[in-house]
């Protein structure tokens, strides 16, 4: 017996193939569409955005195994698209409803440590009037303009420790603005500049005790 489909002509046996090659190729296609938003966020980058409802996200540490695998890996960059998002607004408001927890107070945070691997940092601006939280997409450091300064560091995904490391207190950085997407470049002194260090070191899954040298120190949490 001969099944005819459109202009095509199967065998029950090649009839039988046929489907299960459709139906696997679906399962394919289905998972794919699954995995990736249509603007580049993953399945469970979207559960954790809507999941904290504008509000505080949990902050990953390196004390949890899993959360050390999420922190050390390399962030991607976002488009334009991605800018557009709500997700984006959500993420956005999220971060810096955690950064600015009183609870736990920080003046930056990167995407990945709320388990985002995007890169995306919030930093306090301590250089402008009222000292705002400010967001910052795709951040690169162009230069580092000076020598390195002794700089007194914490992390909340490193709690309980801190430890004197080199960093440069001049930097250039270039960014996309998070509104316009048009591309920012910009020279950062003080203590600012060594803010966008540390919180740029995290999109690349480097965290602020990799930068140790010699000449650091442990000291006291409290300090």
């Amino acid at each position: 017996m001969i099944i005819f489909v459109g202009k095509l002509q199967f065998e029950p046996s090649r009839m039988k193939k046929f489907i299960i090659f459709s139906i696997v190729m679906l399962l394919i296609s289905m998972l794919s569409v699954s995995c990736v938003s249509n603007n580049g966020w993953t399945k469970q980058e979207l559960q954790l955005i809507h999941s904290a409802s504008l509000s505080r996200m949990d902050v990953l540490t390196i004390d949890n195994p899993d959360d050390s695998l999420i922190l050390r890996k390399v962030s991607r960059d976002l488009t334009r698209r991605d800018v557009e998002s709500v997700e984006f607004a959500y993420l956005a408001a999220s971060m810096i409803e955690t950064v600015n927890n009183s609870d736990n107070p920080g003046v930056g945070i990167a995407a990945p440590q709320v388990g985002i691997s995007v890169n995306m940092i919030v930093v306090q601006r301590v250089d402008k009037a009222g000292a705002p939280f400010e967001v910052y997409v795709n951040p690169k450091i162009i230069s580092r303009n000076s020598e390195s300064v002794p700089s007194s560091e914490g992390c909340l995904s490193v709690p309980e420790y801190r430890m004197e490391i080199p960093r440069s207190k001049d930097i250039t950085i270039s960014y996309r603005h998070p509104i316009t997407y048009d591309e920012v470049i910009e020279e950062i002194y003080g203590f600012p500049a060594i803010i966008f260090q540390h919180e740029i070191d995290h999109l690349s899954g480097i965290l602020y005790f990799d930068r140790y040298t010699e000449s650091s120190t442990f000291l006291d949490s409290e300090e």
